[in-house]
């Protein structure tokens, strides 16, 4: 189906298009376009173009590798203030054809936390500039066992991006998945698993899988008060196809959100929702 028949099927059933712009670029790509006034301004053309020829309601950037792909905190001295630029002059661009302007980044915190948070995006300094702020309040545990994304750790961002900016341009980026991590490792591996189940590996889960594998394999589901999350543990045998004598089990650890969760998090909109930024 042409995109052009989509797009006007969902404007036809009242949906706010906002689509989402990802970056996969190598070590310093981006920082360095977005450092050089010529090709930042290119970029804002071309994505001005893009919103402009399928008329969508605006844009989101999920600029996600500008931060991580091998750029330390040193480095964010000198690209904040970059960034900053390409924002108000997207924002200038976008918002005199009346269109949005959305930003998704990982969390910030108060310095008072004394969290490691994303300061580089400059929640304060976009804040007036932009229309909507998209959370991405998963993906706390990334190398161990461990929350996806803990109530408390949600509610520190929250609280703060209330402070940079209004209540009203605050979205919160929920987990809609779960995460098996493999924690232990006994016996040798079939060459067929020997790859895959080692310690540190993890896989992605859906919600109906996260709670079926707790039935088939005899894990006992808990429910976190603290985290808003549920985890178990549980052992899995993987055995040689060829040959049965060979075989290894794996310890794993499962964490994943459910109807509580999600309610807990709902409720920080009710709490948070008529604050003032400072």
């Amino acid at each position: 189906t042409p995109v052009e028949q989509v797009i006007a099927r969902l404007k036809a059933n009242g949906l706010l298009l906002l689509p989402t712009i990802t970056d996969d670029n190598p070590k310093f790509a981006l920082a360095n376009l977005l450092a050089n006034p010529n090709t930042r301004t290119s970029i804002v053309q071309t994505i001005k173009n893009l919103v402009l020829k399928y008329n969508y309601d605006g844009i989101d950037l999920d600029f996600e590798k500008f931060y991580a792909k091998g750029e330390t905190r040193a480095n964010w001295v000198a690209m904040k203030p970059n960034w900053v630029s390409f924002i108000k002059e997207l924002s200038t661009a976008l918002h005199a054809d009346g269109k949005l302007l959305s930003v998704t980044t990982p969390p910030d915190f108060d310095p008072a936390t004394k969290r490691a948070g994303n300061w580089v995006y400059a929640w304060g300094e976009i804040g007036p500039l932009i229309d909507r702020l998209r959370i991405m309040a998963y993906d706390y545990s990334t190398t161990t066992a461990g929350p996806i994304g803990p109530l408390d750790w949600t509610e520190d961002a929250v609280k703060f991006a209330v402070t940079q900016m209004p209540a009203s341009k605050v979205f919160v980026g929920i987990p809609g998945y779960g995460r098996d991590w493999i924690t232990k490792v006994e016996g040798a591996c079939p060459t067929a698993f020997a790859s895959t189940i080692i310690v540190g590996g993890r896989a992605s889960l859906a919600m109906r899988d996260a709670v079926n594998l707790a039935s088939t394999y005899g894990g006992e589901a808990k429910y976190n008060t603290t985290f808003a999350e549920n985890s178990y543990v549980y052992k899995k045998t993987y055995i040689d196809p060829a040959n049965s004598a060979i075989s290894c089990t794996a310890t794993r650890s499962v964490w994943y959100p459910d109807e509580r969760s999600y309610a807990a998090r709902a409720a920080l909109v009710g709490k948070y929702r008529d604050r003032k930024s400072t």
